[in-house]
């Protein structure tokens, strides 16, 4: 596993611009900072393990980069659409939550996976 900072460090001020976004986008005062904190969280997790990470064999690093874009773009989908609505905050919490466990176990499997 090969780990690049300067992909590492774009990403990471990627994810404070989409948590800015979702803070812009938030009408509900008392859900914004919620949204923001684990939506740029979840997304920065991802974004980091899609482009900041490379392994050393083709097939796994790009099996594990198609998983981690799929992820990314629904966790960025889902957040955009929460932020346009009230919504209920552990459903939220249980939806980001689940989606970045089962994205971990499937990577985990991709990376764990012998020749």
């Amino acid at each position: 596993m090969k780990f690049d900072f300067i992909k590492s460090l774009i990403v990471l001020l990627i994810a404070a611009l989409f948590g800015y976004a979702l803070y812009s986008i938030c009408d509900y005062e008392a859900l914004r900072w919620l949204l923001v904190g684990v939506g740029a969280g979840v997304f920065a997790i991802e974004a980091l393990l899609t482009f900041g990470i490379s392994l050393k064999e083709e097939r796994k690093s790009m099996m594990f980069n198609t998983l981690s874009g799929i992820v990314l773009f629904a966790t960025l989908i889902m957040n955009l659409i929460f932020a346009f609505c009230d919504f209920n905050v552990p459903l939220f919490v249980i939806i980001n939550g689940l989606l970045l466990l089962i994205y971990a176990m499937s990577a985990v499997s991709i990376y764990r996976t012998q020749k």
